[in-house]
């Protein structure tokens, strides 16, 4: 692994963390000085409108943009690239004003829509909120396209940054103007936020792209672009349904259900994205990068590199969490109403989704190589049949193992998706092989074993200890052991990591 690639990868991922940090601090000021009554209900099904909607739209676009952009810089030209960016950031601006307009007039009917069970006043507060933060739906778009352009020229850190002026401009909006304008303050601040980040991703974007409007639909690529999305946002919004629909089943189990497996899902994915987000946006363009240049070695080797990197993070994170699962648990819920049994519950279903872990990440950078091969096609496909797997599992499995049977049913299909991606692969790329992948695998797993074995005996003698503090021992005990088996067992992804580090 190249040093700047590595070390780009803890930037960013020290980035993130940052980030997460900030997000708490923003939901937490929301709770704060909003509570739980019908202004923050109205907040939020407001806000969820234009930033959870239209992250399908924000997922589609950097998933089409990245690969499209690199093919035309490598084989038509640097000037039809900027043509391409410029066309399609113009044209997809025109549709999203348009929207924004009819949002605007019809915004009551639209909250309708999504919480037909608020009443007049409520609805009323949720049209104004949503009239006010409409607009990020353009931001939202325009920004997604110019980070998907500086990661093609390898601008990973300074983009990442941007995430923290939207959420600390809604933070500073809620301190300053709640006394005076109640909830408006956080749409306001959100709007605002907004502004900011785009504006701050145009400066860095115009470095590279020099905006010019161009609405032109005759635009091949744009043309191009708008299509291949289509399975991307279908794909895209299966996840969404699935847990929408694991909570309606979760809904027929004991009271609490609902609660429980969001608890433990929340966590979950903190980890997917702590621990593969920033591996995901590095390597995506690098990805694209090769099969522009119709370079099929370079490719198997970048994506045998990063299931091995994954193996080499996500493995030992796995046993570490099935050794520690309740502790995890009572640090992050357990105080006030969040009781034992609930906790209970909550770690059993943390431990079946931890298994789900690896193929997580497997499922999120097998995506992005057929993504970068201009194939939006396979992955819909095979997110379709995983739906359906899960639907069949969600209604069979959780009536005989309760609602642990819902995590089962999540980590199965991550499992069945992944694979289904990974034999799909290989079986239409003749050069693709994972020889070094498997090669990494069979020496991380004893590692792993052993540091978990280790953290048993450790955690066995230690519990009598306070849980933040055994915890703490467990989790060094854990790194150390796993480290100096590393060290001696020598997995070929570990050395070239200590080798990028050192240089």
């Amino acid at each position: 692994m190249k040093s700047n690639l590595i070390k780009t990868s803890f930037g960013v991922t020290f980035i993130l963390c940052v980030g997460y940090a900030v997000s708490f601090i923003k939901e937490s000021v929301l709770a704060n000085f909003f509570g739980a009554g019908a202004a923050i209900d109205a907040y939020t099904i407001a806000l969820q409108i234009p930033v959870i909607l239209f992250a399908f739209v924000a997922v589609a676009l950097r998933s089409i943009v990245i690969p499209v952009y690199t093919d035309i810089k490598h084989n038509v030209g640097v000037e039809e690239s900027k043509v391409y960016i410029n066309a399609l950031i113009s044209t997809l601006s025109i549709f999203a004003l348009a929207l924004i307009g009819l949002i605007f007039i019809f915004a009551k009917y639209v909250i309708l829509v999504f919480a037909p069970g608020f009443s007049p006043e409520t609805n009323f507060l949720a049209a104004q909120l949503l009239r006010i933060m409409c607009p990020t739906i353009l931001c939202t778009i325009v920004s997604n396209i110019c980070i998907s352009v500086l990661n093609v020229h390898g601008k990973f850190i300074w983009p990442s940054i941007a995430v923290l002026f939207l959420n600390t401009t809604v933070i500073l909006s809620i301190l300053f103007l709640h006394s005076h304008y109640g909830i408006f303050a956080a749409a306001v601040g959100q709007l605002i936020g907004c502004c900011i980040e785009l504006a701050y991703l145009l400066v860095l974007f115009n470095k590279h792209v020099q905006f010019r409007f161009m609405f032109d639909l005759r635009n091949a690529h744009v043309r191009k672009s708008l299509k291949m999305s289509v399975p991307v946002i279908w794909s895209t919004s299966l996840a969404e349904v699935t847990a929408m629909i694991n909570k309606i089943v979760a809904s027929f189990l004991f009271v609490g259900s609902i609660a429980v497996l969001s608890y433990a899902s929340k966590i979950n994915s903190m980890f997917i994205s702590l621990f593969t987000s920033a591996i995901a946006t590095i390597i995506y363009p690098l990805y694209a990068d090769s099969t522009a240049k119709n370079d099929m070695t370079g490719l198997n080797i970048r994506i045998n590199k990063t299931l091995a990197a994954y193996v080499l993070f996500l493995m030992p994170l796995t046993a570490l969490i099935l050794c520690l699962k309740k502790e995890i648990i009572e640090i992050a819920f357990a105080r006030g109403a969040f009781d034992a049994e609930a906790v209970e519950r909550t770690q059993i279903l943390l431990g079946w989704y931890s298994i789900g872990l690896i193929f997580m990440g497997f499922r999120e950078s097998l995506t992005k190589v057929f993504y970068s091969l201009k194939d939006t096609k396979t992955p819909a496909i095979n997110a379709s049949i995983g739906f359906i797997l899960n639907i069949v599992l969600n209604v069979s499995l959780p009536f005989v193992l309760g609602v642990q049977g819902l995590a089962i049913s999540t980590s199965v299909t991550a499992i069945v998706i992944s694979m289904g991606l990974l034999f799909r692969l290989l079986r239409r790329y003749s050069e693709i092989k994972v020889n070094l992948l498997k090669s990494n695998t069979w020496k991380i797993l004893p590692c792993t074993l052993i540091a978990a074995l280790f953290t048993i005996v450790v955690k066995h003698f230690s519990s009598d200890l306070n849980t933040w503090i055994y915890t703490f021992i467990c989790c060094i005990a854990f790194g150390v052991v796993y480290i100096l088996s590393l060290l001696c067992i020598r997995p070929g992804i570990w050395v070239e990591l200590i080798k990028g580090l050192r240089k």
